[in-house]
C-alpha cells in the first residue's frame, strides 16, 4: 500500500504488469519468479 502512495496508481500498476511479464517469460522452475527488480 505504501507504494501505490508513493508512486500514484499508474506507476504501481505499470509495475506489477512488468514484473508479471517478466515472471511468465522465465524458465519454469524452483526459482521461477524468484527474483524481486
Amino acid at each position: 500500500m505504501f507504494y501505490w502512495k508513493e508512486k500514484g496508481e499508474d506507476a504501481s500498476i505499470e509495475g506489477a504488469v512488468m514484473a508479471i511479464s517478466r515472471c511468465l517469460r522465465e524458465p519454469t522452475g524452483a526459482s521461477n519468479c524468484s527474483e524481486v527488480f
